[in-house]
């Protein structure tokens, strides 16, 4: 199943979403703010990075720079969380904005068709259909 890592400064955020996750059946590892996000991801190499927006130090905004500027983590997805509005900076950087509170339903739901896309993007073509 998918490794996920959750970047949230609120504990019991992480809790929940780390729970939540869990229960179905992805492998989740957490974060408390940016720094240790990006100190974690030169490490491991999640599936998917779910990341607050707003947090002290090195922000949501600032993972999603630092992981699209590594060509090593080019096909790793993005899902950014705010209980705010959407950044217009925000364009670009991650796959798919949610706000908070985050229905777990819909952020699994989301996941999984990232990762389904990312399958499909990842068959090889040849001529004008797939090659199995």
């Amino acid at each position: 199943m998918q490794r996920i890592l959750v970047v949230d400064d609120d504990p019991n955020e992480r809790a929940l979403l780390e729970a939540a996750l869990s229960l179905e059946g992805y492998t989740v590892r957490t974060a408390g703010d940016g720094d240790e996000a990006l100190y974690v991801l030169d490490s491991e190499r999640p599936d998917a990075v779910i990341t607050d927006l707003i947090m002290p130090g090195t922000d949501g905004l600032g993972v999603c720079r630092a992981i699209r500027a590594r060509p090593e983590l080019e096909d790793m997805s993005i899902v950014a969380l705010t209980g705010g509005e959407y950044p217009q900076e925000l364009t670009g950087l991650c796959d798919v904005f949610l706000r908070k509170p985050v229905d777990v339903g819909r952020l699994v739901d989301t996941l999984q068709q990232l990762a389904a896309s990312k399958l499909l993007n990842a068959l090889p073509l040849v001529g004008h259909g797939l090659r199995w």
